[in-house]
C-alpha cells in the first residue's frame, strides 16, 4: 500500500484507551433495518453520516443516514392527541 502508516503496538494501545475515554459519557443507540427490523448494529450518540450495512436475517444491503434513522423517545404519546402545556 502508497503510504502506509504502520503503528506499534503501545501506539495502537494509546489510540484504544484515548478512543475508550472519548466514548464514556455518550449513549449507544440501536440501528435496525429498514425492511425487516432486525438490529444491524449498535452505534454512539454522536455518530453521523452515511453508513453500508447489510443485514444478518434479511440479507438486504442498504446505505443508511444516521439523521434520518434517529428516534425520539416520547414522541408518539406528544403527538397521540395529548394537551398541549
Amino acid at each position: 500500500m502508497k503510504n502506509a502508516v504502520v503503528l506499534s503496538a503501545e501506539e495502537k494501545r494509546k489510540r484504544l484507551a484515548l478512543s475508550a475515554s472519548e466514548a464514556e459519557g455518550l449513549t449507544l443507540r440501536d440501528i435496525r433495518c429498514p425492511y425487516c427490523d432486525f438490529i444491524i448494529t449498535r452505534v454512539f450518540s454522536d455518530a453521523s453520516g452515511h453508513y453500508l450495512a447489510k443485514c444478518q436475517k434479511c440479507k438486504r444491503q442498504v446505505v443508511l443516514n444516521f439523521a434520518y434513522f434517529r428516534r425520539q423517545k416520547g414522541i408518539g404519546k406528544r403527538k397521540a392527541g395529548g394537551s398541549a402545556k
